[in-house]
Order: structure tokens, then sequence, then C-alpha cells
């Protein structure tokens, strides 16, 4: 798995401070079609499709304004635990240090 991702024209940062961390523990963010291969990969879930259904939830997303109107984009975001943080979060970040790489935290968003 490479490190660096440029998915959308520019190279994607990377960072493993906690200050970053602190919204995977309340309010996970937003993934994009190739975050959701790469963490079912990272965590051995061979279904893709199966690996949504139990572990993404779809939201109505971001408001914004468009041509004078209200609209919002739907997104895809990672299900939360009960105290509010991402799935993800110990799962990756465990996974990641066996594998000795810090930066547990691209995969999550």
């Amino acid at each position: 798995m490479a490190d660096e991702r440029t998915e959308f024209g520019f190279k994607r940062l990377v960072c493993d401070c906690s200050a970053c961390g602190r919204f995977c523990l309340a309010m996970p963010g937003h993934l994009v079609p190739s975050d959701i291969k790469r963490i079912a990969e990272r965590l051995n879930e061979p279904d893709i499709v199966r690996f949504a259904f139990d572990n993404l939830l779809a939201s109505p997303g971001a408001i914004v304004i468009a041509n004078g109107e209200y609209k919002t984009i739907p997104t895809l975001v990672p299900a939360r635990k009960p105290d509010g943080s991402c799935r993800f979060l110990c799962d990756l970040k465990q996974k990641m240090a066996s594998g000795g790489n810090k930066r547990w935290r691209a995969l999550c968003h």
C-alpha cells in the first residue's frame, strides 16, 4: 500500500499527531471510494459490499448553496462506536501498529 495518495490531483497529507486524530474520536470524516477499498483490504474483508453494509453509514452530508439553493451532498461515513468515535479507530491503529506503520489515520479519512 503506497503512502502517497493523489486521487484528486494533489498529494494527500498524512499526520499522526493527536490533534488531527481528535476528529476520529468525535466526528469521523467522510470517505471517498478509494478509502473504502483501502480500509476493507487492510482489515482483510474480501467482500467490499458486505463490508460497506456492516461498517458504513449514509449521511445527508454537508449543506451547500448552489445557484442560490440549499442542497446537501450525500456521503458515506464510518459507523460510530457507542462512544461516538470512528468504528475503525482501534482496529486500524492496532493493525497498523503491528505492521510498524503509524500512519493509520490516513486510512480512516
